[in-house]
């Protein structure tokens, strides 16, 4: 599964080794792009988190992906390839535009 990165838009900014934001990818297999990922920077860590909703099932509270492949591995596979290369595509960026609320736009896919 071939995964492009295409722009990261911070949300907070503490310091150049933690910040958070929400980022756009492009599924280059499927021709999907998908918005609203939620990622966490620490260090050199990175957290993904793809869109969700929160629910109700049997009167308790449930957090459920609004995108998800029904193979389990498939969807092991996206959120690995997101990950691939994703600190360094940010911090090169951020580095270069720090001014800027868009660290990141590279054009890759529509808008």
């Amino acid at each position: 599964m071939k995964v492009e990165h295409v722009a990261f838009y911070p949300t907070t900014f503490k310091s150049i080794k933690k910040f958070n934001g929400s980022l756009h990818v492009y599924l280059v297999d499927y021709d999907m792009d998908i918005k609203g990922i939620f990622c966490t920077i620490k260090d050199k860590n990175v957290f993904v988190d793809l869109p969700s909703h929160y629910g109700f099932e049997d009167g308790k509270k449930i957090k459920y992906p609004l995108i998800s492949f029904c193979d389990a591995q498939k969807h092991r596979d996206l959120i690995t390839q997101i990950r691939t290369g994703l600190y360094d595509f940010i911090i090169k960026e951020a580095l270069e535009s720090q001014k800027e609320n868009v660290i990141v736009k590279t054009g890759t896919c529509l808008d």
